[in-house]
């Protein structure tokens, strides 16, 4: 097993959906990025980023054809390594409920 303070890091910039997803009324949909990543003592999963506190999430129709959802607060991205579980949600602009979750993926550093 290799360590994540052994991992190579990368920096994530932005994620690219190269078809609009199909998630409300208009077949559009308002894509929310979270970015958490396991750490090797704990085996928890700590969260780096979640779009929804740095940007209101952008309404994408699909005469868009894509989606580019940037990540990180500062316009450089955001430095991960090791495992990084990374989950795309449709945000129902509703005040009281959570973003749905449209699928997840895990990158890991060392490969």
């Amino acid at each position: 097993s290799v360590s994540e303070t052994k991992s190579p890091a990368m920096r994530l910039r932005r994620l690219r959906l190269n078809t609009v997803p199909h998630m409300d009324r208009d077949r559009g949909c308002d894509p929310v990025v979270t970015v958490l990543v396991k750490c090797e003592q704990d085996f928890e999963e700590y969260e780096l980023f979640r779009s929804k506190n740095h940007h209101e999430a952008r309404h994408f129709k699909p005469t868009d054809k894509i989606c580019d959802l940037e990540i990180g607060a500062d316009g450089e991205g955001l430095r991960v390594a090791g495992d990084v579980h990374i989950i795309l949600g449709h945000d129902s602009q509703s005040f009281m409920s959570k973003p749905s979750k449209m699928c997840f993926f895990w990158v890991h550093t060392t490969f």
